[in-house]
């Protein structure tokens, strides 16, 4: 986890006292597929492209966090006008990139190391554009696997934060309209920021696990051993998902399901498959920049490696912008990327 907003823990540890039916509450995660669809249509996701090459820096200056500092893609204009067919799918995903397959083509490295997201100017389908476009809320979509879509939401949450606009991540009514509970219905959600009762962990524990996939049916006599005795039903989990055990079957076995505070919002990084191309992103650098500028006290503020030296750019305030990656891995230079 990168951001965790101030009142999140608060939210979520309230929450879980004055609703004691969910089997657990979670965060409302961004960089999550589930929930990142959904940011997708409330408006909190911006549109932004990576830039295509670095501009030689001079000097130095402390980083910035803000992208209302950052210039305009230099390829904005392509982005204004409607003159594509759009592609509407089985999965009502209307974008201007074709296919999941283009998806990955088109992004599969990132142009060069410490690069920057520009963004496009905000128009009615200037986001039809972007990776985001291509978002579903399948756990195993595009959200999951293309580094593309998740720097994108990192992007658009720091403009958030610095517009105070979060309010367009509520996915749910909030008080006094509504309990701001957004209940997941015994589906998977990503398991990284829940507040759970340990009693009720335990109690899930008596879930039968298989060491492989199978349907049982009142016929089979596994559907009365085990979970069929505690709980009434045939539910079976498979024991090396852990996180469909916690936010899907567990939950549905008893009855209680996974709710999303809409309200409490933390941010992931990077799911596996997306860690080389954050990593030669310059996100973690804008991150210790918010922190100094928006958490630390002024003693225990972060380093920025790469505000001494290296290449950089000019922000469109005037002021310079900041180049570096030192975290990225010997694989990553193996790809054909020259930092």
């Amino acid at each position: 986890m990168i951001y965790v907003h101030e009142e999140t823990i608060p939210r979520l540890v309230y929450k879980r006292l004055e609703y004691p039916h969910p089997y657990a509450i979670s965060a409302n995660l961004i960089d999550s597929p589930t929930t990142a669809w959904l940011h997708y249509h409330t408006g909190a996701i911006k549109s932004y492209l990576p830039e295509p090459y670095p501009v030689t820096r001079h000097g130095r200056s402390p980083p910035t966090w803000k992208p209302s500092h950052l210039p305009p893609h230099p390829d904005d204009e392509r982005y204004q006008n409607f003159e594509w067919e759009p592609t509407v799918d089985t999965s009502l995903i209307n974008s201007a990139i074709k296919s999941d397959k283009a998806l990955y083509h088109d992004f599969d490295l990132p142009p060069f190391p410490g690069h920057r997201w520009l963004p496009l100017s905000q128009n009615s389908t200037s986001l039809l554009h972007t990776p985001m476009s291509r978002i579903t809320a399948d756990p195993w979509g595009p959200g999951v696997h293309s580094w593309a879509l998740s720097a994108q939401q990192h992007y658009s949450l720091l403009e958030n934060i610095e517009s105070n606009t979060l309010h367009s991540y509520w996915v749910a009514p909030i008080p006094p309209l509504g309990d701001g509970l957004w209940n997941m219905q015994y589906t998977r959600y990503n398991l990284n920021f829940i507040a759970v009762w340990g009693r009720d962990v335990v109690a899930g524990a008596h879930v039968r696990r298989i060491s492989g996939p199978k349907k049982y049916t009142p016929e089979d006599p596994e559907w009365n051993n085990g979970l069929g005795n505690a709980w009434g039903n045939g539910i079976v989990s498979e024991m090396h998902d852990d996180e469909k055990n916690i936010t899907a079957d567990m939950p549905r076995a008893m009855g209680r399901p996974m709710v999303i505070d809409v309200q409490a919002l933390a941010a992931h990084f990077h799911f596996h498959d997306q860690e080389v191309g954050m990593q030669m992103t310059d996100l973690l650098d804008r991150w210790r920049a918010y922190a100094n500028d928006r958490v630390c006290a002024p003693r225990n503020r972060k380093g920025v490696p790469g505000q001494v030296g290296g290449k950089g750019w000019t922000e469109r305030n005037g002021g310079q912008g900041w180049w570096q990656c030192p975290w990225v891995k010997d694989s990553v230079v193996a790809t054909g990327m020259k930092p």
